[in-house]
């Protein structure tokens, strides 16, 4: 790479202030921000002066006046797909983050966009780029046929007190992640976590009416919760890192149960993966929680491999990996690595791609087939919760 990449920010909601800006201003001699665009004018006009010599605008006509090579988009995940098309066809790169949709429609018209353009799309999973993540899905990897269970633990407030330290004066967070009208706030999902299904009866949110155009009319609205919150919107990044560890369609096909409580806000499920491997996935939103938790542990015939994990907002520190081994001679052995905060996901996401973007010889980054297979894991689930209900499943289910 023979100088930074320049770039624009697409969406000024809070994971762009909390967490993209702070590294990029780190970064500035692999990926120069040239451009912020939001329809909110005082967003782009603050992010704009954080950033030297970036522009403001409202649309991407401003970020190719301004030179920009590639995207970052980061609105709300029901406007990724018309940002990301027009991107596409202005042959701009694009990191756009997860959920790259939650309509496979959409999805699928994504895939055949990118391949009739100049432009690439590389899905947001950041979590999959942290170090700690890595060097915890090699070691699972290694164990192979002596795994025995996965389990993924999630305990998030999904709340105000997690990032607003980290906004500019005078943020105000649209509720739950995103007002479904603009490009402002982030990838989030709905205008209330219990409803955020909505139900489409001309309420104004644009979140609401995309997930009832996915799922229909006979879904629950706490099913619409799970699927566009627990599921879409927090446990696809371990859907991604599951099939990172188990290869290929590792849980396709193979879901044993799902349950969900508390109005959607709370899910959990389950996978057989042949006879001796079982995976368990949880997430439970605690608004009134502090701190923000995440486990996956791989139990194997003779010992245990745990990652845990800081908020995706957190700076001040990375992941933690502990292993603790049982030895043929019988000595138990254990171990604990703590990783930095600069070997987080936001920022090591944003290395890879600076690499890619520049030519260098990077590992394949998030694609849109792989955005296509977490999401069926999604829809499968949903339809088993829909199923339980008594409502007819919105996706068939193998």
């Amino acid at each position: 790479m023979t100088g930074p990449v320049p770039i624009a920010i697409v969406g000024l909601g809070r994971v762009t202030w909390a967490a993209h800006l702070p590294a990029l201003r780190r970064m500035r001699d692999e990926l120069d921000v040239v451009a912020v665009i939001d329809c909110d004018t005082g967003r782009a006009a603050e992010a704009a002066r954080t950033l030297e010599g970036a522009v403001a605008g409202q649309d991407l006509r401003t970020a190719v006046a301004a030179g920009a090579r590639a995207v970052l988009c980061a609105t709300p995940w029901h406007t990724h797909a018309d940002v990301v098309e027009e991107a596409l066809d202005l042959r701009l790169d694009v990191l756009c983050e997860k959920p790259l949709t939650l309509d496979r429609r959409e999805l699928n018209r994504l895939r055949r966009r990118e391949e009739a353009s100049a432009g690439r799309i590389t899905v947001g999973y950041m979590k999959r780029h942290d170090l700690a993540v890595r060097e915890f899905v090699e070691l699972a990897r290694k164990a192979g046929p002596a795994l025995r269970q996965i389990s993924v633990r999630i305990v998030d407030p999904n709340a105000a007190h997690q990032f607003m330290s980290l906004m500019p004066p005078g943020f105000t967070p649209h509720p739950a992640g995103g007002n479904g009208t603009g490009t402002s706030d982030g990838n989030g999902g709905g205008k209330g976590n219990a409803d955020a299904g909505g139900n489409g009866n001309g309420n104004g949110n644009a979140a609401a009416v995309a997930v009832d155009r996915i799922l229909g009319p006979d879904v629950s609205a706490s099913v619409r919760t799970a699927y566009a919150h627990a599921l879409g919107g927090s446990l696809v990044h371990q859907i991604n890192i599951l099939h990172q560890i188990l290869g290929g369609d590792g849980l396709l096909g193979r879901l044993s149960h799902a349950d969900l409580w508390d109005a959607g806000n709370a899910v959990a499920c389950g996978w057989r993966h042949g006879e001796r491997l079982t995976v368990q996935a949880g997430y439970l939103r605690a608004p009134r929680h502090r701190a923000y938790r995440e486990e996956i542990e791989c139990v194997t015939e003779s010992g245990r491999i745990v990652l845990r994990l800081p908020s995706p907002y957190a700076q001040d520190h990375g992941g933690t990996l502990l292993v603790h081994e049982s030895r043929a001679d019988g000595v138990a052995a254990s171990h604990r690595l703590e990783f930095p905060p600069e070997s987080s996901g936001f920022v090591q996401q944003l290395h890879a791609w600076a690499g890619q973007l520049g030519g260098e010889d990077e590992a394949a980054l998030p694609c849109p087939a792989e955005a296509e297979r977490d999401l069926r894991v999604v829809e499968e689930t949903t339809a088993l919760l829909a199923e339980a209900e008594g409502a007819p499943p919105p996706f068939t289910r193998p």
